[in-house]
């Protein structure tokens, strides 16, 4: 079979399913723009993603510093107290004393450090000459006068009376006497701008957040800054409830404060009760794709568009040329004055039948033959009208 037959067989069956056609063509583009939505709603998982891999390490490098603020401290505050733990360090000289437990203390961040007795009275400091405070209502006194095992201790957040009411959190371990008794504690305050100061140098976006939480829900920094009163919603929003129970992890949610889905990580600091959070919101991180969505998804349907016009107009093209085809085909084979198949349409018919006896075994085929004789002398007396008529 030659291609210009195969061609004219496939537009000939075209032509007499033109419907079918046009609806393969409808599919067809259906299906193009289903790729194209599938393919950009892939492309988003891989943005959302890429937005979860990016918090995750700003949030590994936020908790990364604290805990190294943590573990100076903690280091500083076990010499402190394995150095009072030593009789002749109690005897020496208060000045010299003072200079010998105090000399680590010189970190920008511990904006106050010192030593109390077990009643909780300031006995000595580094950040200050006062020493009339009492800080035996304060929790992280109170945790270690009840219990032995607590180790480090991370505060509540606290306003410091020997600081003019600064907003701090205090790190604090137990000092016991050689019989293992409690005589006290050593402590270190670190300020609440500390963590202001390292979350001002995260980006998460217009309208994205960073923030501190302790585990019980306080909020010791944020950026941007909340009020009393969201303070309040926060800490009573699902969002925490999903902190609590894992060391990491990853979420959307929308804010009980201004209703903006964010996405949320968050990791906690080893070995103490803060948890830092990154959140950029979730329309900041997709910005660029959806501009992007917008224009494949209307490049894409366009096309489409296009394109199924373009089949239902062949489709209908090959429909009414098989029409015309067949019409000529009927006019080349039929007689105009007597409407009968000419000689023409007998070849083909003759053709036909003797391919058909061709194919077959047992078959036969006649050729019927009839003249009318004398048949001029019925048009000379009745006319030619009736002639054509019989």
């Amino acid at each position: 079979m030659s291609a210009s037959t195969s061609i004219e067989k496939i537009a000939d069956w075209a032509g007499r399913n033109h419907l079918v056609v046009g609806a393969l063509g409808t599919l067809m583009s259906l299906a193009a723009i289903g790729i194209s939505a599938a393919t950009l709603w892939a492309t988003r998982s891989e943005v959302v993603e890429h937005a979860h891999e990016t918090s995750r390490n700003v949030a590994a490098v936020l908790v990364s510093e604290i805990a190294r603020t943590v573990e100076t401290s903690n280091n500083a505050l076990i010499a402190l107290s394995a150095d009072l733990g030593k009789p002749e360090v109690r005897r020496m000289d208060a000045g010299l004393r003072h200079d010998l437990l105090f000399q680590r203390a010189a970190a920008q961040y511990v904006t106050g450090m010192g030593v109390t007795d077990r009643e909780g009275r300031l006995i000595d400091a580094c950040c200050g000459p006062s020493h009339h405070w009492n800080f035996g209502d304060r929790d992280y006194f109170k945790v270690h006068r009840d219990s032995p095992n607590v180790g480090l201790y991370v505060s509540e957040a606290y306003r410091a009376r020997s600081r003019g009411g600064t907003e701090s959190i205090a790190l604090s371990r137990r000092i016991e006497r050689p019989d293992h008794t409690f005589n006290g504690i050593a402590v270190v305050a670190i300020d609440l701008a500390y963590f202001d100061q390292l979350l001002s140098r995260l980006d998460v976006g217009p309208h994205g957040i960073s923030a501190i939480v302790r585990a019980d829900g306080t909020i010791l920094a944020r950026n941007p800054s909340l009020n009393d009163h969201q303070m309040v919603r926060l800490r009573h929003s699902k969002a925490f409830d999903r902190m609590l129970n894992q060391d990491s992890g990853f979420y959307a949610a929308y804010s009980r404060i201004d209703g903006t889905l964010r996405l949320y990580t968050f990791q906690r600091v080893p070995g103490t009760p803060l948890i830092a959070v990154v959140a950029p919101a979730e329309a900041d991180v997709l910005a660029g794709f959806i501009r992007m969505s917008w224009s494949v998804g209307v490049s894409a349907s366009l096309l489409c568009a296009l394109f199924c016009a373009v089949v239902w107009l062949l489709a209908f093209a090959l429909r009414d040329n098989l029409r015309k085809q067949t019409l000529l085909t009927d006019l080349t084979r039929t007689d105009p004055l007597t409407g009968l198949h000419n000689r023409r349409a007998l070849d083909v018919a003759l053709a036909d039948e003797w391919e058909r006896l061709q194919r077959g075994h047992d078959g036969s085929l006649s050729v019927l033959f009839i003249d009318a004789d004398h048949f001029k002398q019925y048009n000379d007396r009745y006319g030619h009208a009736r002639g054509d008529t019989a």
